[in-house]
């Protein structure tokens, strides 16, 4: 089986007889929406792999970002349902808290199976941000011995 086989599968929710279809978001949707809402994002990242209180409590997380940045659940939703404009981002702000909420679940469910792999993400983003920190925090020493002529020589560090 390849990948021209798998079928994305979908959730979909109703909305006074109309239905709306979510998938789970991708590598991709978070690229694209970080472009946009970069800040946003960086802050959620920032609470859910740090010590933003959300530990164990996925619902908890989400309905917090739900509150505190709409414009980010309005993405959410108009990238899981594949039609991602200024105008679907507004259209999906604009939506019955209730439904929002059954679509952010509902895509939840559809990136992730169960919290617990929700928990191995977080920990891994975690790990990786702690060993890109330690490499940053590396090049960003100052150089403190020299190799080759004079003034002109290379700075390395010891």
């Amino acid at each position: 089986m390849g990948l021209r086989d798998i079928t994305i599968h979908r959730t979909t929710v109703t909305y006074r007889d109309q239905e709306i279809a979510v998938r789970g978001i991708s590598a991709n949707d978070l690229m694209l929406a970080a472009q946009d809402y970069g800040p946003q994002i960086a802050l959620i990242f920032g609470k859910v792999t740090g010590d933003g209180g959300f530990t164990g409590d996925v619902k908890q997380a989400i309905m917090s970002f739900t509150r505190e940045m709409p414009e980010v659940l309005g993405a959410t939703i108009a990238l899981a349902s594949d039609d991602y404009t200024p105008e679907t981002v507004e259209i999906a702000t604009t939506l019955p808290f209730n439904v929002q909420t059954e679509l952010v679940e509902a895509i939840f469910h559809e990136t992730f199976y169960s919290e617990a792999e929700v928990k191995k993400l977080i920990e891994s983003l975690r790990r990786m941000i702690a060993a890109v920190s330690g490499v940053l925090t590396e090049a960003t020493q100052p150089l403190t011995s020299e190799v080759g002529i004079g003034e002109s020589g290379v700075k390395l560090a010891s």
